[in-house]
């Protein structure tokens, strides 16, 4: 998957748990909890010693979150 896809795909999973907001609102908390999803993602890969490249795929997901 594209790390745009991803990175939207991840936001718009948030946006139901965001009720009562202003639609600016509720993309910057959605987008603050894909970033904590995948910072814990992140930590869990490296505990587990995955490949770099995986760990470094979503480090530029997290990019891409931050730019929405």
């Amino acid at each position: 998957m594209e790390l745009k896809q991803k990175a939207k795909e991840l936001v718009d999973r948030f946006i139901p748990f965001t009720d009562g907001m202003t639609r600016t609102e509720e993309v910057e908390n959605a987008k603050q909890c894909a970033l904590i999803c995948v910072d814990e993602m992140i930590r869990v890969f490296k505990l587990e010693e995955a490949s770099q490249e995986l760990i470094e795929w979503w480090k530029e997901v997290k990019q891409e979150i931050e730019k929405l």
